[in-house]
């Protein structure tokens, strides 16, 4: 154990040595991804655009010196964060993206650019590490054809977000493995560490964890650019990693994992002869040094952002750890305990794992109904984005695995006393245990998944679908406004408009008009031109909105030349 223990930290110790050499190995600038049409929604909607200047499908009268981009949370960048192509394709920025401040960036533009239609192209990195990217566009005079033929529907290299998704459940698998095993060896089988091939486990799985953790560091500068594998090594792009929050979380766990493998080093050999205080004390500082590694994880991934961000952290800390002990604690019964003879102290730890796991998967469907909710948000956003399927999968496997938690415990209450019922229902515990593990291990699949996904909250963009009734205090002037509105998103919206008479028949208006409101910023009117396009009904594909938030649309309807009024309805834009 202490031989490989040394292994560990000597292979940790050359790879660090490593890291600041691939500084120099490329220093190519990083791109941004190949974001989709203009005025097209962000391929990933961690970080949501906010705001423009020029403001999106807006005419300027001259060209502006900068265009700026702003998001509703921090954002990183690199050089190339913002680029702005002419309308012949050529680019029009000086190629140096700046932070304006932690949530605005800007570039600057050539001087003598012409008329036309531009497209502004940004890619930056959220707040909880994952990549940004989208379009907009702006005309100068008078709008133009535009020839931009960097811009694809890609949204970066599939190869890399793909590795990038196998890595993060290495390193979640490794963690369980690593926490959970040792774990179980300190509270319930204390006996297990001097067994043949427990070390081995514990030490192999902390391995995985350092280098899992390496690659994915490595990995999150071309994740983010959406560029190959040839920019692994990239000294733009690991700076860019190092400097932003994945960075700092991603190092601490390095330490940590090692810190970790020192400290089962030490442990293992000297549980079988514990006293109870001894593994009191090293239960307490087990638990905080693993509780350490997963809030490496929490302080940069969707637990650190959105909906009561301070509160999402523990949480997910706390389901990290729970997973951890649950998973490692499996997989040193299945692989070690249950294959020992029927001791007593197997027989004791099989029963009281049992009562541990099952508080384990109390607190996992605790704490996981609140992440669930947080990062879902809604019944619609549940069963209509990819991340509410991918929840709707956790939870089945869950199921699952309670299910087999229960067959697990009715073996146990059979398999009480030696003899032949223990080695019976031991087998038969082990073949339960191992179909756990299987399950297990998908939902870390499945988690890892969920990690490099949009949230729920994020990317569920309802159409808008709201009536009331109106009255102008006219002759036959009571009737009902209907308004559909899409996608209800940042940039040119949809807004059609229904009238109709209490019988349910068409209302026609002697005028109708339409204007949209953003409190928030003191907004208003914009006037929005509704088009006719049969009796009582109109119809604008231009509503164009510049600010994410809680927006307003009035209808002012007109009977006659006399009577008229006004109804509002809120909107509220992704």
């Amino acid at each position: 154990m202490r031989r490989i223990a040394a292994l560990v930290i000597l292979v940790a110790a050359a790879l660090a040595a490593m890291a600041p050499a691939a500084f120099a190995v490329s220093a190519a600038p990083a791109s941004p991804g190949s974001p989709g049409s203009p005025g097209s929604p962000a391929l990933f909607a961690h970080a949501a655009l906010a705001s423009t200047q020029p403001a999106d499908g807006t005419v300027v009268a001259t060209a502006p010196r900068q265009v700026t981009a702003s998001f509703d949370e921090p954002v990183g960048i690199t050089a190339d964060s913002l680029v702005v192509y002419s309308p012949d394709g050529q680019r029009a920025d000086d190629g140096q993206a700046t932070l304006v401040s932690s949530y605005e960036i800007a570039v600057g533009l050539l001087p003598g650019l012409g008329d036309g239609t531009y497209t502004a192209v940004w890619h930056v990195i959220s707040a909880d590490t994952h990549p940004v990217t989208g379009a907009f566009t702006f005309s100068v005079g008078a709008p133009s054809a535009t020839h931009v033929g960097a811009l694809s529907s890609s949204s970066g290299d599939a190869l890399v977000s793909d590795l990038f998704g196998a890595v993060r459940w290495v390193e979640y698998l490794c963690f369980a493995l690593l926490a959970g095993g040792v774990a179980f060896l300190i509270v319930c089988w204390p006996q297990g560490g001097a067994v043949r091939g427990v070390g081995r486990l514990v030490t192999l799985s902390a391995l995985g964890l350092l280098l899992s953790t390496l690659l994915g560091l490595l990995l999150q500068g071309p994740y983010s650019a959406g560029t190959g594998l040839s920019q692994l090594l990239s000294g733009t792009l690991v700076r860019t990693t190092l400097h932003g929050r994945l960075g700092p979380a991603s190092e601490a766990r390095e330490l940590m994992s090692l810190l970790a493998v020192a400290a089962a080093s030490f442990l293992l050999p000297r549980l079988p002869d514990a006293g109870p205080g001894f593994r009191r004390a090293a239960a307490v500082g087990w638990a905080v040094l693993t509780t350490a590694i997963a809030a490496s994880w929490a302080v940069s991934d969707h637990a650190s952002t959105g909906v009561q961000a301070p509160w999402g952290i523990p949480a997910d800390i706390v389901h990290l750890d729970a997973v951890a002990v649950w998973i490692g604690g499996l997989a040193v019964l299945a692989g070690f305990a249950l294959r020992s003879p029927g001791t007593p102290a197997v027989m004791r730890a099989v029963p009281r794992f049992s009562a541990i796991a099952l508080g384990c998967v109390t607190v996992i469907v605790a704490s996981g109904v609140y992440q669930a909710w947080r990062e879902v948000g809604t019944w619609g956003a549940l069963f209509e984005t990819g991340y509410g399927r991918l929840i709707q999968v956790k939870i089945a496997g869950l199921l699952v695995l309670i299910d087999l938690g229960y067959l697990a415990r009715r073996h146990i209450r059979r398999g009480r006393f030696p003899g032949e019922a223990w080695e019976q229902s031991m087998r038969r515990l082990r073949r339960s245990v191992a179909a756990e593990l299987a399950v297990a291990a998908v939902i870390l699949a499945c988690t890892a998944v969920l990690v490099n996904t949009a949230t729920g909250r994020d990317t569920y963009a309802p159409a808008v679908s709201a009536s009331q009734a109106f009255e102008t205090g006219g002759p036959g002037g009571t009737g009902t406004v209907h308004v559909f509105a899409t996608p209800a998103k940042l940039g040119p919206n949809s807004i059609q408009v229904y009238l109709t008479t209490a019988g349910g028949r068409a209302f026609v208006p002697a005028q109708i008009t339409a204007a949209l409101y953003f409190p928030a910023r003191n907004l208003g009117p914009l006037p929005v031109t509704l088009i006719r396009t049969a009796p009582g009904q109109y119809r604008t594909d231009s509503a164009a909105v510049t600010f994410t938030g809680q927006w307003t649309l009035q209808i002012v309807v007109r009977s006659d030349a006399f009577d008229e009024t006004s109804v509002t309805f809120p909107l509220a834009i992704h």
